[in-house]
């Protein structure tokens, strides 16, 4: 796991209230509404506050459509805003159907506004004119997807496609769990959806017929995104999904431990292409689209909203009442050590990873100590080493890195030194045959944890030899010995003997005495027994 490590805080913002809907782009600024119905709209470069107004009432969307804002409370009433706080049109939609209590979401196109509640499909005319109801239905369901070919949408165990008139064009059935908190991707001429059970389908947009099923036996709590070759979601055991939408294959599976959740984003860090979650582990975590890597996380003071990647910058709300924006352009993670852990006398090897869109290097620094240059070990990664009786003080102690000489810590992790911590020891095995002439393997180890050990001082029969994690030795005949000396561990030592490589005439003969000797004892012991 990477330790609290993460790309530049740009700025931050204090809404005074719960933000965990998806932000929006509005005017080259961005959006946002808090569950207590507070909007705020600030500067594409933040945090200018540009305005914000209390509508009073608990959202469950937040759409933009030509430079309006609209709006919609969980109990049904739709507000549009224009761009500068002022109310367009606010409608109830109790008022086409009485027994419309809850929403379940909505959707935007350029026909007008889809929205999904608890009685059926209402339509919204871009004018705030309310059609009648189009579907009805009842018990729970997804956000709706409204597109020129008609609206998909959840609703209890069935996938729908309907016209906009309410005609039904077809119906999916899962026996795997209902739909409900995962909003339908259409891509490509199929639909993608997954259930509570974790039933993940694809499902011809067409026709209805499916064209593939899998079941990741979790139930799924996020969207489902489509980005090139992959379809991405989260689940609510914790895990991050990357499925083939050719057969349904899973790609790669990533951990998070706790649930992603909401409507994730495509995007970049540095130069590597990802796709970001919010989360309840109080962060928004970066995943690699092509292997699935944690790349890194963009923390919070609590559970994180749905993210949105604009203008270099990742942007999110917080159940701690907080909005968080990170740069994407660079980032730096420790990844060892780990926050919170003890150290002793060991030497300590700091290392990470670093992203950068011009390749910059990352420097690192202990506590209040001088930055230093880290070195790079490939594939992204830095590390660096120290000696902790000379760099660390007893107790807490912080290291931070950064990336380029010139910018501010963008990343840090807190940990203890304890310079009472007994020493270890060192296991010293030596392979065999041992005869001269032929290379003798010698490896070192930990001998608590069996972890091979690398950059130790070895002396051979009183004079240091060069090695790092084992040693190749081609020795001559007779006795040898070797003592491993390591940072952090009691000085290890053996001793072995070298046997010569072919044997002596008087070797030789002595052998073939014993053996004579042998078989005339065996040839008496026999006569006697015949008599």
């Amino acid at each position: 796991m990477i330790s609290l490590g993460f790309s530049a805080l740009s700025w931050q913002y204090n809404a005074q209230g719960i933000i965990l809907e998806k932000p929006k782009v509005i005017g080259g600024g961005t959006v946002l509404v808090s569950e207590e119905g507070k909007v705020f709209v600030f500067n594409s470069v933040g945090p200018a506050l540009r305005w914000k107004k209390d509508l009073q009432r608990m959202p469950i969307d937040l759409d933009v459509d030509n430079n309006q804002i609209i709006v919609t409370a969980d109990t049904g009433r739709i507000t549009e805003l224009d761009a500068t706080g002022n109310i367009v049109f606010e409608v109830a939609l109790s008022s086409a159907q009485a027994n419309i209590t809850r929403v379940y979401g909505t959707d935007v196109s350029s026909r007008g506004i889809a929205i999904n509640t608890n009685q059926g499909v209402v339509i919204l005319e871009k004018s705030g004119a309310i059609r009648n109801l189009i579907f009805h239905h009842t018990g729970t369901g997804t956000e709706p997807k409204y597109l020129e070919d008609g609206i998909y949408l959840g609703q209890e165990e069935n996938l729908v496609k309907i016209s906009e008139r309410g005609t039904l064009i077809w119906r999916y059935q899962s026996k795997q769990g209902k739909y409900g908190l995962s909003k339908p991707e259409v891509s490509d001429g199929r639909v993608y959806a997954g259930t509570d059970r974790g039933e993940i389908v694809a499902i011809d947009s067409v026709t209805g017929n499916r064209v593939w099923s899998t079941n990741v036996y979790s139930g799924v709590t996020t969207d489902i995104i489509k980005i090139d070759d992959g379809i991405y979601l989260g689940t609510i055991d914790g895990k991050i999904y990357k499925i083939d939408p050719n057969d349904g294959t899973v790609i790669w599976k990533t951990d998070l431990g706790l649930a992603a959740f909401g409507e994730p984003e495509r995007g970049t860090i540095g130069d590597r292409e990802a796709v970001f979650f919010g989360s309840g582990n109080k962060g928004v975590y970066v995943i690699s689209t092509e292997s699935g890597e944690e790349i890194w996380k963009a923390p919070s003071g609590s559970i994180a909203g749905s993210p949105l990647v604009y203008n270099g910058q990742l942007i999110f709300g917080s159940a701690d009442k907080g909005i968080y924006a990170y740069t994407t352009e660079k980032s730096c993670s420790i990844q060892y050590p780990m926050e919170g852990i003890v150290i002793g006398n060991k030497e300590l090897e700091i290392k990470g990873k670093r992203i950068s869109q011009n390749g910059e290097d990352a420097y690192v620094k202990i506590n209040e100590q001088e930055w230093i240059k880290t070195e790079s070990t490939g594939d992204q990664n830095w590390t660096m080493y120290q000696d902790p009786k000379k760099a660390l003080n007893p107790g807490l102690n912080v290291i931070y890195c950064k990336i380029g000489e010139g910018d501010d810590a963008i990343g840090q992790v807190g940990f203890v030194y304890d310079p009472n911590t007994p020493n270890s020891n060192i296991l010293i095995s030596a392979s065999t045959p041992r005869i001269e002439g032929t290379a003798i393997k010698i490896t070192i180890n930990d001998q608590e944890t069996g972890e091979p050990l690398g950059r130790f001082k070895a002396i051979l029969d009183g004079k240091e030899i060069a090695g790092n994690t084992k040693l190749n030795l081609n020795l001559t005949a007779g006795k040898h010995s070797i003592l491993i000396k390591k940072m952090g561990y009691n000085d290890g030592i053996t001793n072995f003997e070298v046997q010569e490589k072919g044997m002596s005439i008087l070797v030789i003969a002595g052998i073939a005495i014993v053996v004579l000797v042998i078989l005339a004892i065996a040839a008496k012991v026999f006569l006697k027994k015949k008599q």
